[in-house]
């Protein structure tokens, strides 16, 4: 089926299409009534009863959005979100569900799905924001495909020009040569554009990115890292929380300590970010520096709980910045330990979560009045 044309983003929240997926028609107005008592501007309400019936209304129209009980007479689980999120990939899907489980929750989202909400717990504004989130986030990552798309039209447009120009071969290098840089240029863009939505969601870690960017390269070039480590490393902070777009904007900017679930939550934002930039294929380095900065060296990091010499110095480096940064600066749950106390985490976890050669660098920089977070 091919799919139909989604809403330009002035129109999202006017006269919302939503397609509600529940086998109950008592329990229906749990989930309209909210929807038409909400602040949005309109809200079309439809309803389908199975999976085949689902299927079938959104071969016949569009919708700008699905919410989806993964328990009807046709289907159960997670098959039951696979096989319509295949149907209609662009449309995004809000998961309904009586179980109240933080692991079935994550491999939904894992899988595609833009939130998880469970029934008995919805009210009207948790589940107009809800809506509003999984339209907003799906619009993100189809911009980001667009941009990527434009970015590849572009080089195949310019290989095509270079193939056919009958020039000597000096001047191929050079137009080569030429063309790469402005790949580059391309590339540093688009990364740049990335950085922005996080910090459009988040207002609190606003430059938090960009701070440690700085901080991170400018300890890769006092360790005499190559030129190419270098730009890596510089590019990698500028979008190494982009995973963050998957987390509600509620958990991010709340005030006070998250919760065990919610913590988890932001814990999946690492996953989130690799799985982002792999679709979007940017360079091996950039990627795995993103994806290992939260490791530690005794192992007690995250994702994948690497240890010493498995983890890239690259990402080591990154972890120490990331961390002098945050502790370094306030954030919705605290005031700012102050740098002092930031400098003083690392040099006393020397050696045990941090390389000792990073963190004598940043100690070295910052007692030396050689670096400052402006």
């Amino acid at each position: 089926m091919k799919n139909k044309t989604p809403k330009t983003d002035s129109e999202t929240f006017d006269n919302l299409r939503v397609l509600l997926v529940e086998s109950h028609e008592v329990g229906a107005p749990l989930f309209t009534e909210p929807l038409k008592e909400s602040k949005m501007a309109s809200c079309d309400v439809n309803r389908a009863g199975t999976l085949e019936e689902a299927l079938r209304s959104v071969g016949i129209n569009p919708f700008d959005v699905i919410l989806l009980d993964l328990n009807l007479p046709d289907s159960s689980g997670l098959d039951t979100f696979t096989t319509l999120n295949t149907q209609v990939p662009r449309t995004p899907i809000v998961v309904l569900s009586g179980l109240d489980s933080e692991e079935l929750a994550i491999e939904a989202v894992r899988k595609g799905a833009q939130d998880y909400l469970i029934k008995g717990q919805v009210d009207t504004n948790l589940l107009a924001r809800s809506l509003r989130y999984a339209i907003e986030r799906k619009q993100s990552e189809d911009a980001l495909r667009r941009a990527y798309d434009q970015l590849e039209q572009r080089i195949r447009e310019r290989t095509v020009e270079l193939a056919e120009t009958n020039q000597a071969l000096m001047a191929e290098i050079a137009e080569r040569e030429r063309a790469h840089e402005m790949l580059q240029k391309t590339l540093e863009g688009t990364i740049n554009a990335m950085a922005k939505l996080v910090e459009i969601r988040d207002p609190y870690t606003a430059g938090h990115q960009q701070r440690v960017s700085l901080l991170a390269t400018a300890l890769a070039e006092e360790m005499l890292l190559t030129r190419e480590q270098i730009r890596c490393i510089r590019l990698a902070g500028l979008i190494h929380d982009i995973g963050k777009i998957y987390i509600p904007i509620e958990v991010l900017s709340k005030p006070g300590l998250a919760n065990e679930i919610e913590f988890n939550m932001i814990r999946y934002h690492i996953q989130a970010g690799y799985d982002i930039l792999k679709k979007i294929e940017l360079p091996d380095l950039i990627i795995n520096i993103i994806l290992q900065h939260h490791e530690r060296l005794d192992g007690s990091g995250y994702p994948n709980g690497l240890k010493g010499d498995e983890i890239l110095q690259e990402s080591k480096i990154m972890a120490v910045a990331d961390v002098v940064e945050a502790m370094a600066a306030p954030r919705p749950h605290r005031p700012s330990h102050g740098l002092e106390h930031a400098l003083e985490e690392i040099e006393t976890n020397s050696g045990i979560l941090y390389d000792p050669e990073a963190v004598s660098t940043c100690l070295k920089l910052f007692r030396e009045n050689r670096f400052s977070f402006e």
